[in-house]
């Protein structure tokens, strides 16, 4: 299979400008309810995120922090390898009020199956795992999978104004481009917040 490098900012506008995607997170989390911005700041994260386990599809994979990509203008960067996940770090953080997107790759060129290979087989109500440096994890529940043509906007991926804690997962799907190096579909799987807990739950 041929390698892919935009995962998500193929899907369309990721953020037209970093300024401007904090200032929407500003205001929709100032638009929160009391209750909700109390919950989030009880379970966000002290530390950046470090580890992302989906244990349905086997992945446990380090995550890196991706801004906007200097090869494409307005989307998102990719990780810089077939094993790591990438957080987008001009958007929340996971565990605060609004989306954090976190992407992955399908596969490379000599690589058959990257660390999204499966994300697709997610199903609703599996698990999804943050943890960071200090062993402080965030659990989130699959709520939705979607598949997204790659040219297609991406707010409803990137922002959200309804007060909930998200985590949006992104790869690859579809079929080859060979003319515009690229898949024509995206996945995306999309988690909310169930509570938080230390290292010792995943060893259960």
């Amino acid at each position: 299979m041929k390698y892919t490098k935009p995962i998500l900012g193929l899907l369309g506008i990721v953020v037209l400008v970093s300024t401007l995607l904090f200032v929407f997170i500003f205001e929709n989390t100032i638009s929160s309810t009391k209750e909700d911005l109390e919950e989030a700041a009880a379970v966000v994260l002290t530390e950046l995120p470090e580890r992302l386990m989906i244990p349905s599809i086997g992945v446990d994979a380090p995550v890196q922090f991706v801004g906007l990509s200097t090869s494409s203008v307005g989307q998102m960067d990719v990780p810089d390898n077939f094993t790591d996940v990438a957080w987008y770090k001009y958007g929340p953080r996971p565990g605060m009020v609004g989306s954090s997107v976190i992407a992955g790759h399908l596969n490379g060129k000599y690589v058959e199956e990257a660390v999204f290979y499966d994300l697709s087989q997610v199903k609703i109500d599996d698990e999804v795992f943050i943890i960071d440096a200090t062993g402080a994890v965030l659990i989130f529940k699959v709520v939705d999978v979607r598949t997204y043509p790659h040219d297609a906007p991406t707010e409803e991926v990137f922002i959200s104004d309804d007060g909930k804690v998200r985590l949006n997962l992104i790869t690859c799907a579809g079929d080859w481009l060979r003319g515009e190096e690229l898949y024509d579909l995206r996945t995306v799987v999309f988690t909310e917040l169930v509570s938080s807990a230390d290292d010792g739950y995943l060893n259960q």
